[in-house]
């Protein structure tokens, strides 16, 4: 079985450093679920919607939500009974998230296409459809979240996120509780990596990102020397 250690690492930096109670890897919509009607307008109005052409489904809502599968979903109760919803993507590729696909061109030739922008967006918008179909009130935090991302997809990405952000806002009578965020390069490091890098009780041992940190820490860290027992 494949270990996603990105998707291990948000879920327990949802549960340790964010405070969720409940918290979902790979999170799937069961077909049986019901779909809302303000959702599917929602859906065809971003199918036609030109700023996101390139981002287009060319699918039915229905197919396009019975397929949403959320890398992780954390939900978080507060004492005044509310609750936050985090929908979050996250990548770990060490050359720098990236996504490509083949497509023929005008004479037929096969060519690879760069649309980690498109992925991301597709991903993200997804997750929203997800979130406010089946968990309708509440504050939503949606993300993505790399290590390593470079500086020109990163700009494309974080225009296509203001685009959507700005998209939904038109239509979402709750815009105030969405946030739509990155996580990347310098704010991965000092907002997730570190932050769960550096809590010292956590023993669930179930949870490998932490149990790798403790390893490390064991074998980097200097510890005192204990003197040794004096004989009678």
């Amino acid at each position: 079985m494949k270990v996603e250690i990105a998707e291990n690492m948000l879920y327990s930096w949802l549960r340790h450093c964010m405070g969720c109670q409940i918290v979902q890897t790979n999170f799937k919509v069961a077909k049986q679920w019901k779909k809302t009607k303000e959702m599917k307008e929602l859906f065809d109005k971003f199918e036609v919607d030109k700023r996101f052409e390139d981002c287009h489904f060319g699918q039915k809502f229905k197919s396009v939500l019975d397929a949403t599968e959320c890398d992780l979903l954390g939900i978080l109760f507060s004492s005044k009974n509310k609750i936050k919803i985090f929908a979050y993507e996250s990548a770990f590729h060490e050359a720098g998230a990236h996504y490509n696909k083949k497509e023929k061109d005008s004479r037929g030739k096969v060519k690879t296409i760069n649309y980690t922008k498109q992925k991301i967006t597709q991903k993200i918008f997804k997750n929203y459809l997800m979130v406010r179909s089946f968990f309708p009130k509440g504050e939503v935090e949606l993300a993505f979240v790399s290590p390593i991302v470079s500086d020109d997809i990163l700009d494309k990405i974080k225009t296509n996120l203001d685009n959507l952000k700005s998209f939904i806002s038109n239509y979402d009578h709750d815009t105030k509780k969405i946030t739509i965020k990155i996580f990347a390069n310098d704010n991965f490091k000092t907002e997730i990596f570190q932050p769960l890098s550096n809590i010292k009780k956590i023993a669930d041992e179930s949870e490998l990102f932490v149990r790798a940190i403790k390893l490390c820490k064991m074998m980097t860290e200097d510890k005192p020397k204990k003197k040794p027992r004096k004989t009678k």
